[in-house]
């Protein structure tokens, strides 16, 4: 789904990788179609804040959103920190 482009969240795809998370997963938790997914997983203004912190909390829980939706690869993963603001982890807000 990356269609050639670096993705813009390089330690995204890595833990997603590590953790057999699969793009069609991703886009059916946001309900998006994988032509968005892809849009948002190669540009990085286009996640919204709820969809950072519903895929940290449904997917990858004790990352941190710094790590995950960092531009630049970063090795190893990076414990979270910080508490979800919208307590929980709710669907994303349409």
């Amino acid at each position: 789904m990356n269609n050639g482009k670096q993705s813009a969240y390089p330690n995204l795809r890595a833990e997603m990788a590590r953790r057999g998370i699969t793009s069609q997963k991703i886009a059916q938790a946001l309900r998006l179609n994988p032509g968005t997914l892809s849009a948002k997983m190669n540009d990085p203004a286009r996640f919204r804040l709820d969809e950072a912190f519903y895929l940290r909390n449904r997917f990858f829980p004790g990352q941190s959103i710094e790590y995950l939706f960092s531009r630049e690869e970063t090795a190893g993963a990076v414990r979270a920190e910080e508490e979800n603001p919208a307590g929980g982890s709710a669907s994303p807000q349409r």
